[in-house]
Order: C-alpha cells, then structure tokens, then sequence
C-alpha cells in the first residue's frame, strides 16, 4: 500500500473485526425479534449545543443504557435476554 491509497480489500485484522461485530449485531437482532419488541422510529432531541460544546455521557443524555462497551439501547426497552444480567 503507498501513501495516500486505499486498500481495496481489508486486512486480517479488519475481516476479523467486520465478522465479530455484525456477529455481534446478529445476536442482538435475534434476541430483540424472539421478543416481539415493538420498534417505533426515534427521533433526534434538539440542544442548543455550540459546535465546540461536548457531553461527557451521550447515552446518558440520550437515556440509553450500557449493555456492553459500545453496545447501548434505550432505557425504556426490554432488557436484551442472552446479553444482559
């Protein structure tokens, strides 16, 4: 690879991480259908935020809650059976 090219195909590494995480959304879409969770289209919530002004808790802020690091849902949604306590 030269500088300031593409790759076209991934390497090792990113074809293992592409396979963990749509596994990983595999499994929290299979979960979510065995329970009929109702889906219902979200909407964003505006602020009054400048372009430099930072939040240190997003899903707080957006009311979601950790199911494991990087995986979120809203808080008023059923617990995710198979990936959370």
């Amino acid at each position: 690879m030269s500088p300031g090219r593409e790759r076209r195909v991934p390497g090792e590494s990113g074809k293992n991480l592409a396979m963990e995480i749509a596994t990983q959304i595999k499994n929290i879409a299979l979960v979510m259908l065995s329970l009929n969770y109702p889906y219902e289209k979200q909407h964003i919530k505006g602020d009054t935020l400048a372009i430099c002004d930072y939040l240190d808790d997003i899903p707080a802020a957006m009311d979601y809650i950790t199911v494991k690091e990087g995986i979120y849902r809203p808080a008023d949604m059923p617990k995710l059976t198979g990936l959370e306590p």
